[in-house]
């Protein structure tokens, strides 16, 4: 499993997705709790530009989906 969290360690761009891979995302404005993140196999964040520090939880979770399908074609 796979979560995504601000501080998450690995780029979502350059993590290794295997192809059974679960995207887990937390709430909206507090994120993933800590028994959520202690079920992840590894921590992926988005990075942002700017002054943007988060994105709608809907966006998030499209370009994760997109990247783990565009990495496991």
């Amino acid at each position: 499993m796979t979560g995504a969290s601000p501080d998450g360690e690995q780029n979502f761009h350059t993590f290794i997705y295997s192809n059974n891979t679960l995207v887990f995302l937390g709430e909206e404005r507090q994120g993933l709790s800590q028994r959520q993140r202690s079920m992840c196999n590894a921590l992926v964040h988005i990075p942002m530009v700017s002054q943007a520090d988060s994105l709608n939880l809907a966006v998030a979770g499209s370009l994760l989906i997109y990247e783990v399908f565009r990495t496991s074609n």
